[in-house]
């Protein structure tokens, strides 16, 4: 399978931590944000059905981007998921630096990050009678 790069900056310590977290679950950084890109898109489609950012807007994160020192990544992906996402963020106006660092921050969830979306730190699932055992919200700690 032909493989594509694809690039982005996120900041520098978002990109720092990201890295020791995956390093420490030994998990390859560059196919797992594939994976989780490959389905976020249609999601992300979904979710802005019918919006368009302003250019104003865009503008305005891009600047408030550049103020946090940001780090340049390149990630191997397949053509067709750097298709998706190239083409669903031209068609909501949405800068791909923002985009990837929001995933990064609710792939990484911290308590206080979950806490301040009102979003519970753990999750607990019943299946029928049985509870299956506690899980944290955040996709990086579940896998730890």
């Amino acid at each position: 399978m032909t493989k594509s790069s694809i690039s982005f900056r996120v900041p520098e310590k978002l990109w720092g931590n990201f890295k020791t977290q995956t390093n420490a679950l030994f998990l390859a950084r560059a196919p797992f944000l594939e994976h989780v890109l490959h389905r976020e898109i249609p999601h992300l489609c979904a979710d802005l059905k019918g919006l368009k950012q302003s250019a104003r807007a865009r503008r305005e994160i891009s600047k408030t981007l550049k103020r946090t020192g940001l780090v340049s990544v390149n990630i191997e992906a397949r053509p067709a998921t750097i298709e998706a996402l190239t083409q669903a963020l031209a068609e909501h106006n949405v800068l791909r630096d923002a985009f990837m660092t929001r995933l990064i921050l609710f792939l990484r969830s911290s308590d206080h990050f979950l806490g301040h979306l009102e979003v519970p730190k753990f999750l607990t699932k019943k299946a029928g009678k049985v509870f299956l055992e506690e899980m944290p919200t955040s996709p990086l700690k579940a896998m730890e």
